[in-house]
């Protein structure tokens, strides 16, 4: 079994390569395909605003594109591979700030950064694996581009480290404040946990800062996660957040036709989701109860009855149309009801 420790080492920087290089000619023909195939479809959606827009951004799944960011994920996979299945037999009596945490180590300083390696390797693995999930689900929806590569280089990145912060939370005794399992004298259920780390390392992050009251200011805004759209899964929100849509305020101002280019969804889907995008955005305190009632989206909003519409949320007459004329003079629902008015005209 000599064979596989090299063998593993060298598949999953390959296997990075070999899915940035292969694929990008072939993207860029199939997303300006499905540009022209949208517009065959719905007569007169390419004179809308949104459409002219999104016709640039097949150019950007050219291979020249890819080259950067793949080389610095593989080059980032090689590194933490090579370190997962040979980093036993490096020397640990070197003392270092990430895996020994620099002084603080009283007792058997070896075994305590063999650990903290072992944890980084763990979450490594878990992040690699959720990396393999993602690269699948995007070939075969074809949609790659080239900021995957380097949200999921953050993404391991995030991971890793935390994983060492985690050893070193625990060892610390840091785990009980920020309300963690124990793991004192459970190194197995720390392993497990940096699995999970490098499987969702955003969940974590945002325990860890809840955990902490210095970093929970007074007043801070709630925030609106992008999961909260019906359709929206924790895939699609990576993905969603390659673009810089982080959160439903950013996705309530976006381009359908950009994010029908961007995701597998229908073009219908994607403005279903910057309709609800908005709708929360601007009712957050209506919007949830009004969804079961079938006021979805802004558009369903903006097109029920006043009256119903009042009765719905207890505002009276003037409030609703108050309301309504706010939400006309909004730009991108402006830009979302012409988009919308083209598809069903053209149904």
């Amino acid at each position: 079994m000599s064979w596989v420790s090299p063998a593993l080492t060298a598949m999953m920087p390959l296997f990075v390569l070999a899915c940035g290089m292969l694929l990008p000619t072939y993207l860029s023909r199939v997303k300006q395909s499905e540009l022209e195939r949208l517009a065959a479809s719905y007569a007169g959606i390419e004179r809308a605003r949104g459409f002219q827009s999104a016709q640039q951004m097949a150019d950007r799944f050219s291979v020249t594109h890819f080259i950067i960011p793949v080389a610095f994920t593989t080059f980032q996979v090689s590194i933490l591979s090579f370190l997962t299945f040979y980093g036993a037999r490096i020397d640990p009596l070197a003392k270092d700030f990430i895996l020994g945490g620099a002084d603080i180590i009283k007792g058997d300083y070896q075994n305590y950064a063999m650990l903290t390696l072992c944890t980084v390797s763990f979450a490594f693995l878990g992040a690699f694996i959720w990396m393999i999930q993602n690269l699948v689900t995007r070939i075969v929806s074809r949609n790659i581009n080239p900021a995957t590569f380097y949200a999921m280089s953050v993404n391991i990145l995030l991971a890793t480290t935390l994983a060492a912060v985690l050893h070193h939370i625990y060892h610390g005794g840091l785990d009980e404040v920020l309300g963690l399992p124990s793991a004192s004298d459970k190194p197995s259920l720390l392993i497990v946990m940096a699995f999970l780390t490098g499987m969702a390392p955003d969940i974590m992050l945002d325990k860890l800062r809840r955990g902490l009251k210095f970093f929970r200011p007074e007043g801070e805004a709630a925030s609106m996660p992008l999961t909260t759209i019906q359709g929206i899964s924790s895939f699609t929100a990576f993905r969603l957040k390659e673009m810089g849509l982080d959160g439903v305020q950013n996705l309530a101002q976006t381009n359908p036709v950009e994010l029908y280019m961007m995701t597998p969804a229908s073009i219908q889907t994607c403005l279903d989701w910057v309709g609800q995008a908005q709708l929360q955005l601007s009712f957050p305190d209506k919007a949830a109860a009004l969804g079961p009632l079938g006021v979805r989206t802004m558009l369903d909003f903006h097109a029920m009855d006043d009256a119903i519409l009042a009765g719905l949320t207890g505002w009276s007459a003037e409030q609703v149309a108050n309301a309504k004329r706010r939400v006309d003079q909004t730009p991108s629902f402006a830009s979302l009801r012409e988009l919308n008015a083209l598809l069903v005209g053209a149904v």
